[in-house]
């Protein structure tokens, strides 16, 4: 199983503009409002073969050991993830996190990765097409003003239990804020049936 640092280090090796919760976020408000996308607009990159392999790796449902490259090979970790996330975002039993660092690092090191996934959340919703929060139920559009309330968090200048007990109750309203996007407004993921 990849860590943030992992996918941060994905990430890096592409020239990502973004960073990873950042990244992360975009990809969840992407799928929020269609879990469908293949889009490969969450990861950043302005080199178009690299997003054309993404799709491809997106599509084909190959791993990094296919890869011909060692971006090939990110590109290919990163495929992994929109599929895991996708398929986390759509699972019933509410298997979602998420991608932050480590409980390890530091209070305001994940305060500020909190504030960069709740960023990349709201770019992702307008990305899929959000022009305005009157399209969303009044529980969506409470979730969205509070995310954005997250993105001016300041970073805690302490390390405590009082830090970590907020930091912990951010990181469930995230889960249950998603969700709750992602049930009211996400037309079912496509399944395959067999014959």
């Amino acid at each position: 199983m990849l860590d943030y640092d992992d996918y941060q280090c994905l990430l890096s090796e592409l020239d990502s503009t973004v960073e990873c919760a950042e990244a992360h976020g975009i990809l969840c408000g992407i799928l929020s409002l269609d879990s469908n996308s293949h889009s490969s607009d969450w990861l950043g990159l302005e080199d178009k073969p690299l997003c054309q392999l993404f799709a491809q790796f997106l599509a084909e449902s190959q791993s990094a050991s296919h890869a011909d490259s060692r971006q090939g090979a990110a590109v290919a970790k990163l495929a992994v993830l929109h599929r895991e996330t996708r398929a986390q975002l759509n699972d019933m039993n509410y298997d979602f996190s998420p991608l932050l660092p480590q409980d390890s690092e530091t209070i305001a090191l994940r305060t500020q990765a909190l504030s960069l996934w709740c960023q990349g959340f709201l770019f992702g919703l307008s990305v899929s097409g959000l022009k305005t929060l009157d399209a969303l139920s009044e529980a969506s559009r409470e979730i969205v003003e509070d995310f954005n309330a997250i993105v001016q968090l300041e970073e805690p200048c302490e390390e405590g239990d009082d830090e970590e007990s907020a930091y912990m109750e951010l990181v469930e309203y995230l889960r249950v804020g998603t969700f709750t996007l992602v049930n009211e407004h996400s037309l079912p993921a496509k399944s395959e049936t067999l014959h």
